[in-house]
């Protein structure tokens, strides 16, 4: 009797560690399904200021986003080009969160962007989450509406998500403006300009990415 119960309790074991494995299986698969959660963040960014900056930071920390791309519009300006902005988007980055990502696009429109990246299979995977970055002042913002159908007929099983965050102020109140700030860099008006950079950052070392020459001048 004593060895057909030890018998009968060495299956039970074995059959609850079998069900334990089953289950961990199934939850691995689970969670590997579930995908990622990627936001992205296009733009012209000429050039990315102190609201961009603090912003996107803003986005990167939320639980619910995995990733944040942003997407620069390789379309220049004559104040900023499309490298320098990718260079300073670098110097913002640093030392700060580690799932951001920048890149310039392929494409001059953001919009068109964010539309082709989600129909690319090879890298937006079926079970991946793309969240749209929206400000909390975008009241009629249309510009997405029609990504969730493109999305479903072109990279089925990815879902389409909007994200809101409160937009980032200077200290009268007012949006930052890349509008204004290249209007700075026109008239080289440093000092100013100087107020659009990210207070960690070394405002001069951003300042001779715009302006080059004028670093080599004061060498």
């Amino acid at each position: 009797d004593t060895e057909v119960i030890a018998k009968e309790m060495s299956q039970q074991v074995s059959q609850d560690k079998t069900q334990q494995e089953s289950l961990s299986l199934k939850a691995g698969i689970i969670t590997e399904a579930k995908g990622r959660r990627i936001a992205l963040f296009p733009g012209k960014f000429k050039p990315p200021h102190k609201g961009h900056a603090e912003y996107i930071k803003q986005v990167a920390q939320r639980p619910d986003v995995d990733e944040v791309r942003i997407m620069i519009s390789p379309v220049d300006k004559p104040e900023v080009n499309k490298h320098q902005s990718l260079e300073i988007w670098k110097k913002y980055l640093e030392g700060g969160p580690e799932n951001i990502q920048v890149d310039i696009a392929n494409f001059s429109s953001p919009v068109t962007s964010v539309y082709e990246l989600i129909a690319d299979k090879d890298e937006i995977k079926p079970d991946d989450t793309i969240l749209l970055i929206k400000s909390s002042k975008d009241v009629g913002d249309t510009r997405f509406q029609g990504a969730p159908s493109s999305a479903a007929r072109k990279n089925p099983g990815v879902e389409i998500e909007e994200i809101v965050e409160e937009p980032i102020s200077d200290k009268s109140g007012e949006a930052y403006s890349a509008e204004n700030i290249r209007r700075l860099i026109a008239k080289n008006d440093r000092s100013k300009f100087l107020d659009y950079v990210p207070d960690n950052i070394d405002a001069d070392e951003i300042w001779s990415i715009i302006k080059p020459t004028e670093q080599l001048d004061r060498q």
